[in-house]
């Protein structure tokens, strides 16, 4: 098989693993010619780096030696001048010291054969140079101003060898040194195009790399959408035909599966919307009958309830009066209770009058033969008073005063005989108001008797009254718990017949509703195209 072919049935994460496999290999090949060229660049610029130090130290040489030769000749201009002479000569110590230093760096650097005599000769140049003027210095000292230009140009024979092959070096150095520029920047140069090149061959690679597995990946996204928006319309009979495996291809067959179990779910829903249907159109009517049904229990359970409200209302009223009859009662055996304590005592105080009166009848008595002996002492009061007046005529003058006594002792004893018979008379009415008095007490002591006796049998007769109220007070009782509790049952029978019908309404409504789906899933199940 093709590999690109076999590369297109493998998951997507393996063919982007390829792709990027075959990235990473390119971007080795361009790391690794880029690290070859800084690798040699690097390998020029290390010779470079060793050049630097030669012309340096050659650099160095030249200046103290120009620095020297300008020393030397101001030192001859102005010979005949020891302050200015020996001023000089402390910096020429110095420059000299400058200079050697300058050599003996440059005598040390690593040369080639032909370098290292151009060194030797240099070195030998610029050091008899210096070795050659202290005598100059000293002829400069005495010669006159013509003598001057010859002492300056004397030694300059010896530094002029050296001092033109130290520029020859610089100039052999400086000339390398550009070679190697020149050079590192034409590798440079074909290492950055040879770096471009596989850049752009991977980028290339990469994207027709990229390309063909687009493309590939494309087809089956198209083809799957296809499919899909198939299925949007509800054209059911259109399956995907996606070259092709990996993810995308297992997409491929999982849709066909899914469309195949979808088409087989519609014709099941279609059957069962039909039965759903016509079980719907049923249920409605079979719920309106029960509901109507439901609403006359209703109806029956609102005026047994009412009615049983009223009973509890009536039985309320009735336990309110046996409550009041009781309490009647029991008010009516305390009175005769009370009564027959009065009617007792009433009696009690019969006898005692009875008895007081027979006491007074027998004072009367007394009274009256009291009354007797004091109308016996008037009379014999009065016979005593006419005897004594008798007597008192007899004798004349000397009896007047005791006649005068006599005469107030008759009337005393007639007024005596007269309150005597008023209290006799008093005494006899009085005895026989106390005889009166003592009959009707006797009849009154009579009438308590059955008095009493009817008050003990009323007391015990109320007493059997208020022990029957006791207990129909209690039947009551029970009679209005059993009608409340009976009150509560229809209630509750009430209520749950008020919620039965409501379910009822409920279920109605959900049994119209679901013939309205079952109606609806049949419309919608209709708009997908089977096979």
């Amino acid at each position: 098989m093709n590999p690109l072919r076999r590369l297109r049935n493998l998951d997507l994460g393996a063919q982007f693993l390829a792709l990027l496999a075959s990235q990473l290999f390119l971007l080795a090949v361009v790391s690794v010619l880029a690290v070859e060229g800084l690798h040699r660049l690097r390998a020029g610029q290390g010779v470079l780096g060793g050049q630097l130090p030669k012309e340096a130290a050659a650099a160095q040489v030249l200046h103290d030696s120009d620095v020297l030769r300008v020393i030397h000749v101001s030192l001859i201009g102005a010979g005949r001048n020891p302050e200015y002479v020996e001023k000089r000569l402390r910096r020429l110590a110095e420059v000299e010291a400058d200079l050697e230093k300058s050599l003996a760096r440059l005598e040390a650097l690593d040369w080639s054969a032909q370098a290292r005599e151009d060194v030797r000769v240099i070195a030998e140049g610029m050091r008899g140079y210096l070795k050659a003027f202290p005598p100059i210095l000293d002829q400069a000292r005495k010669a006159g101003q013509a003598d001057l230009p010859a002492l300056i140009e004397a030694n300059t024979a010896l530094r002029r060898e050296g001092y033109n092959r130290l520029l020859q070096l610089i100039q052999a150095l400086q000339k390398e040194g550009e070679d190697l520029v020149v050079r590192d920047q034409a590798a440079a140069w074909r290492w950055e195009m040879a770096i471009l090149a596989g850049s752009m061959t991977a980028v290339v690679i990469g994207l027709g790399f990229t390309a063909y597995l687009g493309r590939g990946v494309q087809r089956q996204a198209a083809q799957l959408l296809a499919s899909m928006r198939a299925v949007q319309e509800g054209d059911l009979s259109r399956r995907c035909e996606a070259p092709g495996g990996g993810e995308l291809g297992r997409t491929r067959d999982a849709l066909n599966q899914v469309i195949d179990n979808l088409e087989r779910h519609i014709r099941t829903i279609t059957d069962v919307s039909h039965r759903v249907a016509s079980s719907a159109t049923q249920l409605s009517a079979t719920v309106g009958e029960v509901a109507g049904a439901t609403d006359e229990i209703g109806h029956s359970a609102q005026e047994q309830r009412m009615i049983m409200e009223e009973g509890n209302g009536l039985v309320r009223d009735m336990g309110r009066i046996t409550g009041r009859v009781q309490e009647g009662a029991t008010r009516l055996s305390g009175i005769a209770e009370a009564s027959e304590s009065a009617a007792g005592a009433s009696q009690a105080s019969a006898s005692e009058s009875d008895k007081a009166m027979e006491a007074i009848q027998e004072s009367s008595g007394q009274v009256g033969r009291i009354t007797g002996v004091i109308a016996d002492i008037a009379r014999q009061t009065n016979l005593l008073s006419l005897n004594a007046a008798i007597e008192a005529a007899k004798a004349g003058a000397q009896g007047k005063g005791f006649a005068v006594v006599a005469e107030e002792i008759r009337k005393l004893a007639e007024r005596s005989a007269v309150a005597a018979k008023e209290i006799s008379s008093l005494v006899g009415e009085s005895a026989e108001r106390v005889r009166l008095g003592i009959q009707a007490v006797a009849l009154v002591n009579d009438g308590l008797d059955t008095i009493q006796g009817h008050i003990r049998e009323n007391g015990a007769q109320v007493r059997d009254i208020a022990g029957a109220m006791g207990d129909q007070s209690d039947l009551t009782r029970r009679l209005l718990t059993h009608l409340e509790a009976m009150g509560t049952l229809t209630e509750r029978h009430g209520s749950a017949t008020t919620e039965l019908v409501a379910t009822m309404q409920e279920t109605n409504r959900t049994a119209e509703e679901l013939a309205f789906l079952a109606t609806e899933l049949q419309r919608l199940t209709e708009a997908f195209r089977t096979a």
